[in-house]
């Protein structure tokens, strides 16, 4: 993915992304306590008074924009929820991996939950781990390598801010 011509542009473009959602949360503190939504096409309608061709990307950037000119957002409000175009990467990355290692467990539902499944991939491991450990020390080295953590959860990582 970075290694493409086209994305090494892209990044020499483009500073990073902006989380419009919470952005818009810290801007309008109101709406939510009025009962009103903070979708794209509502707050457009609501705050410039169009209708647009939602769900269109050229549509959803330029009616974001007004909205950004229309409060005149400043960096010190926009910093906030803005991650770098590494960040992003990185967290893409994260996300290849993770479903790779969900993908390479094969147990069934009966056996093990879904839930735990996901809990497996995300600390790092494979079934082929539990394979192993099981060959080499049955189940108490099945339980050791439960108990340990193998990647730092991307959850707990500090963003990388603009």
């Amino acid at each position: 993915m970075e290694n493409n011509s086209s994305f090494n542009s892209f990044k020499q473009k483009c500073k990073g992304f902006v989380d419009s959602l919470p952005l818009m949360r810290t801007v309008l503190p109101e709406r939510k306590q009025t009962g009103k939504r903070f979708n794209q096409e509502s707050l457009v309608f609501d705050i410039l008074g169009v209708k647009y061709d939602a769900h269109n990307a050229v549509g959803d950037v330029k009616s974001l924009q007004q909205l950004v000119e229309h409060f005149a957002l400043t960096n010190e409000k926009i910093t906030p929820h803005s991650f770098s175009v590494e960040y992003v990467l990185q967290s893409v990355r994260q996300l290849i991996s993770f479903n790779k290692r969900l993908a390479s467990f094969t147990i069934p539902a009966s056996v093990l939950s879904k839930g735990m499944v996901r809990k497996m991939a995300k600390s790092g491991l494979e079934q082929r781990h539990l394979i192993l450990a099981n060959e080499r020390e049955g189940s108490d080295g099945v339980a050791n390598l439960l108990s340990e953590l193998f990647l730092e959860n991307p959850e707990s990582q500090k963003t990388e801010k603009l």
